[in-house]
C-alpha cells in the first residue's frame, strides 16, 4: 500500500523522507524574493569596495583615511555640535568668571565703608564655599 500522502500531488509527503509539504512558490514571490536578495547584494558589494579602498590608502601610508561620503557628512556633524557644545561651555565660563567678579567688588565696597561690614562679608563668602 502506497504511504498516504503519496497518493495526492504536493501533499505531505511521509515522514521516510523528512520533509514537509513542499511549498509552490508563485512567481510573484519569487520577484520578490529576488529584489531583496540583490539588495543584500549590493550592500555587501558596496562594503566590500569600502573596505578595499581603505586598505588601499593604508598599504600607501598616504596621511589622510579614505572615507565614504557618509562618514563624513556624520563626522562633519559631530564636529559642529563639538564646537557648539565648547563656545558654550567657554560662554558659561565667562559668565561665571563676571558674577564671581562682580560679589568681589560688592565685598570691596563694604570694607571701604567699616571693619564690621568687612566680618560679615568674610562669613557670607565661607557659607558659599561650603553650599
Amino acid at each position: 500500500m502506497v504511504a498516504a500522502g503519496k497518493q495526492r500531488a504536493g501533499g505531505w509527503r511521509g515522514q521516510i523522507e523528512g520533509k514537509g509539504k513542499k511549498k509552490r512558490k508563485g512567481k510573484n514571490g519569487l520577484q520578490k524574493k529576488r529584489g531583496i536578495q540583490k539588495k543584500r547584494t549590493q550592500k555587501k558589494e558596496e562594503k566590500r569596495r569600502v573596505q578595499k579602498k581603505r586598505r588601499a590608502q593604508k598599504r600607501r601610508g598616504t596621511g589622510e583615511k579614505w572615507t565614504t561620503e557618509e562618514e563624513r557628512n556624520t563626522e562633519e556633524k559631530n564636529t559642529e555640535e563639538r564646537r557648539e557644545e565648547y563656545r558654550r561651555r567657554e560662554e558659561h565660563e565667562e559668565n561665571a568668571v563676571r558674577k564671581r567678579s562682580g560679589t568681589q567688588r560688592k565685598s570691596r565696597t563694604r570694607r571701604k565703608c567699616g571693619e564690621e561690614e568687612e566680618k560679615n562679608t568674610e562669613e557670607e563668602q565661607n557659607t558659599k564655599k561650603m553650599g
